[in-house]
């Protein structure tokens, strides 16, 4: 639904809910009107540590603005080196560190007005600088302390951080390793956008 455009992710979200409910109540019929309350108050303690996680990286952001570290970051990248791979290998050092402190959607309002007409400048296609910016973000949500993903996975699977995190480490390194392909083979990414005539 959410690929096809036939409802937004909140509403992807209520459905979810709803089919689940049908299934649990009239299929499996595991579910029972006295376990609403208890299913309520689970949901609850998880959306709050998600707003809770939100609220600490809208902090974080506050202060990356206010002290105007996007645009000085923009302005030593310029003047560091006059070679595109050497200022996408820093951006994206950059936004792996601020994806362990900042959430995406705070990252991409901060960040893309700054990199992207640098990007341009260094004649790099904007589809290419525009996937490995995008795949970076989501490996922030697999790091610690503000990994959104990581805080869902212990709540829902009932164990501790600690043993989420240890077992996401052979997937971050992986995305790294594929980031880094993106970076130094754009092709890689550029080959599908080109085969309907874009990117080009």
């Amino acid at each position: 639904g959410i690929v096809f455009g036939v409802f937004t992710v909140t509403e992807a979200s209520c459905t979810a809910v709803i089919y689940a409910l049908f299934l649990g109540f009239f299929v499996t019929r595991k579910l029972h009107l006295k376990d609403d309350p208890r299913i309520a108050v689970r949901a609850s303690i998880v959306t709050s540590v998600v707003l809770m996680l939100f609220a600490t990286g809208s902090v974080i952001s506050w202060l990356i603005i206010t002290h105007h570290i996007p645009e000085l970051l923009g302005n030593w990248l310029q003047s560091v080196s006059a070679n595109w791979t050497v200022f996408v290998t820093l951006v994206m050092i950059f936004l792996l560190i601020m994806g362990c402190l900042v959430d995406p959607g705070s990252s991409l309002i901060m960040f893309v007005p700054i990199f992207a007409p640098i990007a341009a400048s260094y004649q790099m296609n904007p589809y290419h600088f525009a996937v490995m910016f995008i795949l970076n973000l989501q490996i922030g949500l697999l790091t610690p302390p503000v990994g959104l993903i990581l805080f869902l996975m212990s709540r829902l699977g009932d164990i501790s951080l600690e043993e989420v995190v240890k077992g996401t480490w052979p997937f971050i390194i992986t995305l790294i390793a594929i980031m880094g392909v993106m970076v130094y083979f754009p092709e890689t990414i550029m080959w599908f956008p080109r085969l309907f005539g874009i990117g080009k």
